[in-house]
């Protein structure tokens, strides 16, 4: 990465850090967590039982659903925290490398 992109990135991840820690952890659960607990049960579904329309809606209408999508939302705040601190630290050693 040369010096312009970590300048952009820097001056990109000041931008998400003056909005909150908590806006972005739950941005990134909300959405990680509801994209991958739609596509991974549309998958088990479709190599369980095959391409049937009638019983693919019947997956999404259930309180398993609801556990199993409270699980990818946990997953995602965690992936939510772990980015969060992951891009601070990178942020802080790329103004390092600037100031040099």
């Amino acid at each position: 990465m040369n010096t312009a992109e970590k300048q952009q990135f820097i001056q990109h991840w000041e931008k998400v850090r003056r909005r909150g820690a908590i806006l972005y952890v739950l941005g990134i659960a909300l959405s990680w967590g509801t994209i991958s607990a739609i596509s991974v049960r549309f998958l088990t579904h479709f190599f369980d039982q095959g391409f049937d329309w009638a019983a693919l809606s019947s997956v999404f209408i259930s309180r398993e659903f609801l556990r199993f999508w409270a699980i990818f939302l946990f997953g995602g705040l965690c992936y939510g925290l772990t980015m969060w601190f992951y891009f601070g630290w990178l942020c802080r050693s790329y103004q390092a490398e600037i100031k040099k």
